[in-house]
């Protein structure tokens, strides 16, 4: 079989597994903050709740990816025939690991539309201080959860 084939079998496969986190996360967090734009009162409603919501989504998927694309493999005992395929384990590796970071480029493009919607309805968010790096802390958390799955032996 053409190793080309393999591996974008393989894409596919870690796609689907991250597919439902990717559509839960991002419908939770507009519910909740369409929750919270009904429940509050007039002139009430706090941008800063949508803010602390749409950031963590994307924070939350770099937390549970490394979890579900490798240690629940590990659990169903799937990545023992994932490794008798004829690819190497690097490229196991290299494909489960872009499979996260495209993921998490994704949430955090979603993010991006509702700060910009946010800027539309509200005064722009001149100082955003330590918001700025979350992005990057997020790309941290989700190469130790990945790193950190691959490390721990399941039962």
């Amino acid at each position: 079989m053409n190793n080309r084939i393999i591996i974008q079998r393989l894409w596919w496969k870690e796609l689907r597994q991250l597919l439902p986190m990717m559509i839960l996360l991002p419908t939770i967090a507009t519910l909740l903050t369409t929750f919270h734009l009904f429940s509050s009162g007039p002139n009430q409603f706090s941008w800063s709740a949508g803010i602390a919501v749409f950031l963590g989504m994307p924070g939350l998927f770099a937390v549970g990816a490394g979890a579900l694309l490798v240690g629940q493999e590990k659990e169903l005992r799937t990545i023992q025939w994932l490794s008798s395929l004829p690819i190497r384990p690097q490229t196991i590796v290299r494909v489960k690991t872009a499979t996260a970071v495209v993921g998490l480029g994704i949430l955090w493009m979603i993010s991006g539309l509702y700060f910009a919607w946010r800027e539309k309805y509200e005064s722009p968010m001149t100082d955003v201080g330590p918001l700025s790096a979350w992005p990057v802390n997020s790309f941290f958390i989700l190469f130790a959860g990945l790193a950190l799955a691959w490390r721990i032996k399941s039962a």
